[in-house]
């Protein structure tokens, strides 16, 4: 994905780019999912802190998609992929705004 972010007054043009892993479009909603091979082990206290280290980048990503898509609602999505997670341990979603 690239897209120009269109500056306010007093700021300079940004170019953002990345890669969403998983994009899902659907009628009423779009879902971003991206995958982390981050290994914590099923501790939580490092899962949230996971979480909050790729907050901005799927906010990043639901800015953009939203641009794109106004009509839908955008949810965006971390999924684990350590082994021996169990499924509910493997896929959450983030709030992003």
């Amino acid at each position: 994905m690239i897209h120009r972010r269109v500056p306010g007054a007093g700021t300079i043009e940004e170019r953002i780019t990345g890669i969403i892993d998983r994009l899902v479009v659907r009628p009423e909603r779009i879902d971003i999912i991206d995958y982390k091979t981050n290994r914590f082990g099923g501790d939580q206290k490092v899962r949230s802190n996971l979480v909050n280290h790729y907050r901005p980048q799927l906010a990043t990503y639901a800015e953009v998609m939203a641009q794109l898509y106004p009509d839908r609602t955008i949810h965006t999505w971390l999924l684990f992929t350590e082994p021996g997670l169990s499924g509910d341990q493997r896929l959450e979603e983030v709030t992003v705004s």
